[in-house]
């Protein structure tokens, strides 16, 4: 069960941007990267999740960079749009929350996103793993995924899904279920995911699926109707819905992964230095208490070419998925 104390941190976090750490003092540190304020762009809205991550991680990461880190929210087609900004910059001071959409779906629903997301980064650590819920109006008519899969058949073209932005995984497991049940469904792109979340709450699309942590507090309190969780296993957030897996969607698994990463082009060092203060922050007991209580499940510490590897499978996975979803969609 999710504590009243996770909305008060989460909007305390919201008003203030520049988080600066205190345990390490600047003037300790040698003179390498980072030797100034850092930006840690973040390619998803303020209150997303991806946001909660950032704001719970980062006065630790700045804490043992001896810098300022200044979060900085760039939603826009599926993170493409801030990501090539990153790649394509020349600022040194910049760091950036890497994720699984970032990576390895959004690249590929665009012609041109304007970088490569294996040559022009450094990934650095996995931060947390996340599973969507499929979430409806509570007082909607779709109290079922088999009720939701019926309707969507008797209406082609008219049940609607909302998401977070073109790219998210969002995005791609409404894609998936219309897929694996040839059902012609309807995407509507939001702005943010608190956006999208909104108009399932409000009756504005029939459905939705979005990270644990950003429905878990409106399925407890009524807002939402949680159906699923595309997980293989069932959140222990939410024990009491079940995976798609076993009301008998297969094909549908969604883990959805987030971590930190560095443009190319940040020196050998400055790499080192901002990897040992990123594990160094993920490995606090507090920190892992935080990140539990918002909804996250903890991802496995592993090296940066481990990490690698990782996004190089997941491109190999979910790059041809999102291709054809370009084309449809």
């Amino acid at each position: 069960m999710q504590p009243p104390l996770f909305r008060r941190e989460l909007l305390a976090g919201f008003g203030a941007a520049a988080l600066t750490g205190t345990a390490t003092p600047a003037s300790a540190q040698p003179a390498a990267w980072p030797d100034r304020m850092v930006t840690l762009f973040v390619p998803l809205a303020a209150g997303s999740t991806a946001d909660i991550l950032a704001r719970i991680v980062a006065p630790e990461i700045a804490a043992r960079i001896g810098q300022t880190l200044v979060i900085d929210n760039r939603p826009a087609a599926g993170g493409t749009v801030v990501l090539a900004q990153v790649a394509r910059g020349t600022d040194l001071a910049s760091a950036v929350l890497i994720t699984m959409s970032t990576q390895a779906i959004s690249p590929f629903l665009y012609g041109n996103p304007g970088y490569d997301p294996v040559a022009d980064f450094t990934p650095v650590a996995p931060a947390v793993n996340v599973a969507n819920a499929l979430i409806v109006n509570p007082q909607g008519p779709h109290t079922s995924l088999a009720a939701l899969i019926d309707a969507a058949r008797r209406n082609p073209g008219r049940i609607t899904y909302s998401s977070g932005g073109s790219g998210t995984t969002h995005h791609l497991s409404g894609a998936l279920l219309a897929a694996a049940e040839r059902l012609e469904l309807v995407h509507v792109p939001y702005r943010g995911a608190p956006q999208g979340v909104n108009a399932v709450a409000a009756g504005e699309v029939d459905f939705g699926y979005f990270n644990l942590p950003s429905v878990i507090e409106m399925i407890q309190a009524g807002r939402l109707r949680g159906l699923a969780v595309t997980s293989p296993e069932r959140s222990p957030f939410l024990p009491e819905l079940p995976t798609q897996d076993e009301l008998g969607l297969q094909g549908c698994q969604m883990v959805f992964w987030m971590g930190f990463g560095l443009p190319a082009r940040i020196p050998a060092a400055g790499v080192e230095r901002f990897t040992a203060a990123v594990n160094a922050a993920l490995a606090l007991p507090e920190v892992q208490e935080r990140l539990r209580r918002a909804g996250f499940e903890l991802a496995p510490s592993i090296t940066r070419p481990q990490f690698a590897a990782m996004i190089a499978s997941d491109i190999a996975r979910f790059g041809p998925v999102a291709r054809a979803v370009a084309r449809v969609d």
